[in-house]
Order: structure tokens, then sequence, then C-alpha cells
């Protein structure tokens, strides 16, 4: 699924693939968005190719939060079920759309805009960032992340303060700690070798994670 100017992007990502490699790559099922970003020439030959192209203007919502719930009307029409849904977004440039795209991983909950039991990541450069939601948690952690000298990660409040967050497996751990803004929030923290780290939270945190090479 390929959404707006993300389309123009997935073009220019498969013109520079060999030819082989191009043959095997599947087209979109969907092209979504409001369409102010993507070229008319790469918006027609996607329709041309036989894809599924929906416009969708609503401006109270973002072009992603739009994506997700023409993705879940897709999945219901046809009987899919998703276990995982991976956004490819852009984390640097404009605050706005960071936020936007923050917002837009809590709406997916908060609104269900996806299946009930589907999870929502976003991928940015080498970063990797997913909602915690009230409850223990444990993420196992790839050995490159764990051996790459400048890895990170961060626990950021979202939608609201957390009145509690425990954690093992962190250089700096939480132990039944508040994360609000104006007080606590923990970035720029690191792992301190574990395979794994355990995080029982409260409310609901952001956590993001670098991975070397992801993309």
């Amino acid at each position: 699924m390929t959404v707006d100017g993300g389309t123009s992007q997935w073009d220019l990502f498969i013109k520079k693939l060999p030819q082989e490699d191009q043959n095997t790559i599947h087209l979109p099922n969907l092209v979504t968005g409001d369409f102010d970003s993507i070229t008319e020439e790469v918006l027609e030959k996607y329709k041309k190719k036989g894809c599924e192209v929906i416009q969708t203007p609503d401006q109270d919502y973002t072009d992603f939060t739009k994506a997700l719930i023409e993705l879940n009307k897709h999945c219901l029409a046809h009987k899919i079920e998703i276990k995982h849904a991976i956004a490819i977004a852009q984390a640097s440039g404009r605050i706005d759309h960071i936020l936007g795209n923050l917002q837009t991983l809590y709406l997916a909950k908060q609104k269900q805009l996806l299946g009930y039991s589907t999870k929502l990541y976003m991928l940015s450069d080498d970063a990797i960032s997913w909602l915690l939601f009230p409850g223990n948690h444990v993420i196992f952690i790839p050995e490159e992340t764990r051996q790459y000298k400048k890895s990170w990660c961060s626990l950021v409040p979202i939608g609201e303060s957390c009145m509690s967050v425990t954690t093992s497996g962190l250089k700096w751990n939480l132990d039944n700690a508040p994360l609000q803004f104006g007080e606590l929030v923990s970035t720029s923290n690191a792992f301190d070798g574990s395979e794994e780290v355990k995080i029982s939270c409260s409310n609901t945190v952001l956590w993001s994670m670098k991975v070397p090479n992801i993309l």
C-alpha cells in the first residue's frame, strides 16, 4: 500500500532495482491519499497497472490515518487478517508531520482504525517506534542493536502522563517512575546488553529504538 507522495518515492525505489528484482515486486494493492503531493504521471501509471486508487480528501485526518481506515476496509472486504502493519515514514524534517504520525499511532488504538489484534509499527530511517499500552511488555533486542555503540531507545508518554513505569534491560532503568512532560521523560536512554527489555507501564507510552540498517 502506498500513500500519496509515498507512491512517488516507492516508484523511484523500484526503478533503482535491477530489472530481475523489479519483476518480482508486487504492485501496491491500494494507492490512497488526498493526492496533493503525488505527481499526475505516477498516479496515472499505477492506475494503468491496475492498482486500486482511492482518493481520501477529508482534511480532518492525515493521509496516514486515512490510509489505515482504507486498509481496514480492504481487509474486511477481502476477509484478510493482518497481525502487523508496518508504516515506513520519515521522522526528520517538519515537526508537525512527526507529531501527526504519532497521533496516528495513538488513533489506531483509540479509534480502532485497524483490526483489534493488529499491531502497528512505524519505521523511520534506522529506527522503529510503536506504542506500549498499559500492562507488561517484553521486547527482544536484535544483536546488531546491542553491539552498536551508539544505539539508543526512549520511553515517552503519549496522550496522557504515565503514572508508573518499571523497566529492566536499560542503561538507566526506571523503578515505578512517573513519566510526564514538565518532569521526567526518558529520551536518549540506552541498553545494558541484555537480549530483552522488560517494561511495565500504567499508561500508554511511545517506545522507540535504533535498529542499524533496518531499511
